[in-house]
């Protein structure tokens, strides 16, 4: 009994997957350049990767 409603929500999961996926796509399809946004985001600050690691000791 249980496996039953276990399979019912994976398969409304899914479902639900698949409409967002189609959603998402359309409208990547209407306008390309959000796309191109939101794989390649842009950093306007320079990174500092030695932040925060002072109490290590120097590297």
């Amino acid at each position: 009994m249980q496996t039953q409603t276990l399979q019912e929500k994976v398969r409304s999961q899914r479902d639900k997957l698949v409409e967002l996926s189609n959603m998402t796509h359309g409208s990547q399809q209407e306008c390309g350049r959000d796309s191109d946004v939101a794989v390649i985001p842009q950093h306007t600050e320079p990174v500092n990767w030695n932040k925060g690691w002072g109490k290590y000791g120097k590297t």
